[in-house]
């Protein structure tokens, strides 16, 4: 109990002076909904300070556990950010969990798996063959034409995993009505895009051709899809619009028990916000690491998590969640994975 209470209590110069490897930036996790990266600056590893003395005095009267697990937390982010970084660690954490427990299957349920930014391969997970449920129907949205295209032209390979699957045109955000998507790739291809003309397209592509897209919220566009759905799965790859999907979905979230977004710099807000947001409806947050998830609900939080480079993966569950109830996940400071050979 010392040690850790002595942990907290150290100056951000010690933190700073930890060695951190050098990480590269790897994909996002799928899809075309992109927005250009903000200059809103964030918090760096060596300028965030831990709970100050009479927080960390108040915080162990009333829960000593956890001022020891935000601190190991803090630490073991602060030493291997490249555990976090990338898809990786969620293709991992989909190996060692099943995930498909979140899905309901019954005469009277109707399961909607959601993608939004949409590659149609992590889905797979909730379909017939994985899950037996033979009444699961999919939702792909994606605003790039040409991924849309290629979405509907390949449609025959999910026709075993789904027992339909809806394909729509269309940006996710917190309003609806029509916008300009900008693509960040020659238009013929099925690269990134966003509904901002990004400084990257800007540069590779002076004439930015860009196309008149659909834009809604995600509660309107479930209404008119299937109204009466569970949503055993959300995917919201939306390059930094993530919130922004998350805010006009509130009835959708009222009834999804897993949602997974990607946070990265080109966020136009804190993740901070996304995760209290989130807590107001029932969801547990976590980021994904190579070693189990690390807790980013309140009071586990630390401003530390928005200080990043590159790409981390998010996993909000319900916290009435059969994979929580049971513990079957390797969360820090509950139930960790063993270490990870060569990591």
């Amino acid at each position: 109990m010392l040690l850790f209470f002595e942990m907290i209590h150290m100056q951000k110069g010690n933190f700073a002076s930890m060695d951190q490897p050098q990480e590269s930036t790897q994909g996002h996790v799928g899809g075309s909904h992109t927005v250009a990266s903000m200059d809103r600056k964030k918090p760096s590893p060596s300028s965030t300070i831990s709970l100050n003395s009479d927080a960390v005095d108040r915080l162990l009267a009333k829960d000593p556990q956890a001022v020891i697990c935000t601190t190991k937390q803090r630490a073991f982010y602060l030493q291997r950010p490249h555990y976090f970084k990338g898809v990786s660690p969620w293709h991992k954490f989909t190996l060692y969990t099943n995930l498909s427990q979140v899905l309901s299957c019954g005469a009277n349920v109707e399961p909607l798996v959601i993608d939004i930014g949409a590659d149609a391969y992590w889905v797979k997970m909730f379909g017939t063959k994985r899950t037996h449920c033979k009444s699961t129907q999919l939702l792909l949205v994606d605003p790039n034409p040409y991924r849309v295209q290629q979405l509907r032209n390949s449609s025959s390979e999910l026709r075993p995993h789904f027992l339909e699957t809806h394909i729509e045109q269309v940006a996710i955000a917190n309003y609806s009505g029509l916008a300009a998507f900008y693509f960040n790739q020659k238009p013929g291809l099925s690269g990134a895009g966003s509904l901002t003309e990004g400084k990257l397209a800007a540069k590779r592509f002076p004439d930015h051709p860009s196309t008149m897209t659909e834009v809604a919220t995600l509660d309107s566009l479930v209404d008119r899809v299937k109204p009466n759905a569970t949503i055993p799965f959300l995917k919201v790859a939306a390059r930094g619009w993530e919130l922004e999907a998350l805010h006009g979905a509130i009835r959708s979230l009222q009834r999804t028990h897993m949602v997974w977004f990607a946070h990265s710099h080109h966020w136009r807000s804190s993740l901070n916000a996304a995760v209290e947001f989130l807590q107001t409806l029932g969801f547990v947050t976590f980021l994904i690491s190579h070693d189990g998830l690390v807790r980013l609900n309140a009071p586990y939080w630390d401003p530390i998590y928005d200080s990043i480079s590159g790409e981390q993966q998010v996993l909000a569950l319900q916290a009435s969640s059969p994979l929580l109830q049971k513990r079957r996940l390797g969360i820090f400071c509950v139930n960790p994975l063993p270490k990870t050979p060569g990591m």
